[in-house]
């Protein structure tokens, strides 16, 4: 029953435990599910476990329990499709850029994904035009702004064409004017999301479902206009 439930979901995971090399726990027993085109917001407490799910969706991180991508259980012999399929955007861009051009760090993925030249250039051609970064390619990705960094590591993932989207706190340290433009560029993009942000405000414009993560452990989940709208809730996280 498990497994024809997680075939009709973009991502379902059961159970899911997680503690680093010294022993301190991350994730305790979250279960989970994102319907296909559904944008979930997760939002928490520094240290709540936020990126570390993340992590997990395609593999880079592996916990205890069960997480199944578009039907597919992330595992040893689905790595390979699973990572085409779910492309993360790190809250660091300076960790995700690391190319001597723009053209490069967005063509790496693509590349490795073994696709003729063409389809590469076309693919990085549309994935910089869609982050509004048309006629960056030459440019080196450490002489950019905070925010057209940032705009660079979200074409590196959609030059990978993913069907799932998992962005760790994608607004942080951007200014008002470029928070806004950023936020109105993901809404645009037509792809299951996962969010993991601090930023109450794109929750609530983007999300239609939030999971509220403490210490590891789901504390509540359900409508966003349910969870933001819970002042007590929020409160005794630490979240307001």
């Amino acid at each position: 029953m498990i497994e024809k439930t997680a075939k009709e979901r973009a991502v379902y995971i059961e159970n899911l435990t997680f503690s680093y090399p010294d022993k301190t726990p991350a994730l305790e027993n979250i279960n989970l599910e994102v319907a296909e085109g559904q944008t979930l917001g997760v939002i928490g407490p520094n240290g709540a476990g936020k990126s570390t799910l993340l992590l997990h969706l395609n593999g880079i991180l592996r916990g205890q329990g069960r997480i199944w991508i578009k039907g597919r259980e992330v595992c040893e012999k689905n790595l390979v499709q699973i990572r085409r399929m779910v492309g993360i955007v790190f809250q660091d861009p300076d960790i995700q850029l690391f190319m001597p051009t723009v053209f490069e760090d967005v063509s790496f993925g693509p590349l490795n994904m073994g696709l003729p030249s063409l389809e590469v250039k076309k693919r990085v051609n549309e994935a910089l035009a869609k982050v509004d970064m048309a006629g960056f390619s030459l440019r080196a990705p450490h002489h950019l702004s905070f925010g057209e960094k940032k705009r660079i590591c979200l074409a590196t993932v959609l030059s990978m064409q993913p069907e799932i989207l998992a962005l760790d706190e994608p607004t942080s340290n951007l200014d008002p004017r470029h928070r806004r433009e950023f936020i109105d560029l993901l809404r645009e993009i037509k792809a299951t999301k996962i969010i993991a942000t601090h930023d109450l405000d794109l929750v609530k414009r983007l999300c239609s479902k939030t999971a509220l993560l403490h210490k590891g452990k789901l504390a509540a989940f359900g409508d966003t206009s349910q969870i933001i709208e819970d002042q007590p809730l929020l409160s005794s996280y630490d979240l307001l």
